[in-house]
């Protein structure tokens, strides 16, 4: 459908982009796919963003050099579209498009509100945590209150939130922002968690996510805002852990370091575990250590003489690993 003009530019069929947006809405696609969809067809660079610069949608910025002519236009609401012009595109079509996305973004956010206020649970389901009842209150009212979030909130009666209806990353990454400036001048903490298709798993998922918002606030007690995805190596860890019992995983290796640790003071323990976990990277390890390199070579040759790290494959580096992580929890735990 896209054909040339007589001069090299190409020629884009409007109604057409039209009808892949109004069919994107009504199908209930999130808009990063509407828009993925218009980019297929037009090849026309756009961004979506706000005042302070944040991001909400974008598709084709590879194809975007420093000096491309742009194409600047209002949605709603503080979200601007930006449209590059590419050489073989004509900037009157590109403009067209530009208040096309701009028209059909507000289309899109009534239908979604409207979708919202009519249904009472749609998939994706996501928890918030809260560290009490009336902090989840007062987050649940202020998410409420915001016009641009159209997803439905189901203040629970413990210290949860459920939000349902959700739309894509999009809902994810405002939900996000929206905690952030509600816990920036409030005490107390809060989790967000990753959505779940099935509503029969819901109970099962908020268990999971109770459980990551304790070990969040243990290993990050001067956080406020917690992401669950930031947090799966220690909620493995802490499954692993339990699995094992007490003594199941200790390696003889790790007795020995700490048995020269005592006796010299190198602090080749800790020295070895932010080596592991930093995927063997002196610099790295270094800067996480707050020492310089010349300081942890030696000990990484100790470390060397001790266990022969060089010569081990990365399964065994994470047996390591997982047994040095599970001492740790349950030195913190006691």
């Amino acid at each position: 459908m896209i054909q040339a003009d007589k001069s090299g530019k190409k020629e884009l069929d409007m109604n057409y982009c039209y009808k892949l947006i109004v069919s994107g809405i009504s199908g209930g696609k999130c808009f990063e796919e509407i828009l993925q969809n218009v980019w297929d067809y037009t090849g026309v660079p756009v961004r979506f963003s706000r005042r302070n610069q944040e991001v909400l949608y974008e598709v084709g910025k590879e194809q975007v050099t420093v000096d491309a002519q742009r194409i600047v236009h209002e949605c709603l609401d503080g979200v601007w579209i930006e449209a590059v012009i590419l050489d073989d595109q004509r900037k009157i079509q590109v403009q067209e498009l530009a208040d096309i996305l701009a028209k059909s973004f507000s289309m899109y956010q009534k239908n979604r509100k409207n979708t919202g206020n009519n249904q009472k649970r749609q998939p994706d389901y996501l928890w918030i945590l809260a560290t009490d009842t009336s902090l989840a209150a007062r987050l649940a009212g202020k998410i409420e209150e915001t016009k641009e979030f159209s997803s439905v909130v189901e203040k629970q009666k413990d210290n949860s939130i459920l939000i349902t209806n959700i739309r894509g990353k999009e809902d994810r990454a405002l939900l996000i922002r929206l905690c952030k400036e509600f816990i920036y001048d409030c005490d107390g903490k809060i989790l967000i968690g990753n959505g779940v298709k099935a509503e029969q798993n819901l109970s099962e998922n908020k268990r999971l996510q109770q459980e990551v918002f304790e070990l969040a606030r243990n290993r990050a007690p001067g956080k406020h805002l917690y992401l669950i995805e930031q947090y799966y190596h220690e909620l493995a860890i802490s499954y692993i852990s339990r699995k094992v019992g007490e003594n199941g995983f200790k390696l003889k290796e790790l007795e020995q370091i700490r048995c020269e640790d005592e006796e010299t003071g190198r602090n080749l323990y800790e020295t070895l575990y932010w080596y592991l976990r930093m995927k063997r990277n002196v610099s790295q390890t270094a800067a996480k250590l707050k020492i310089h390199r010349n300081t942890l070579l030696p000990r990484l040759t100790r470390l060397n003489d001790m266990l022969d790290l060089d010569n081990r494959d990365g399964a065994e580096c994470e047996k390591l690993l997982v047994a040095m992580e599970i001492e740790r929890m349950k030195n913190s735990d006691g």
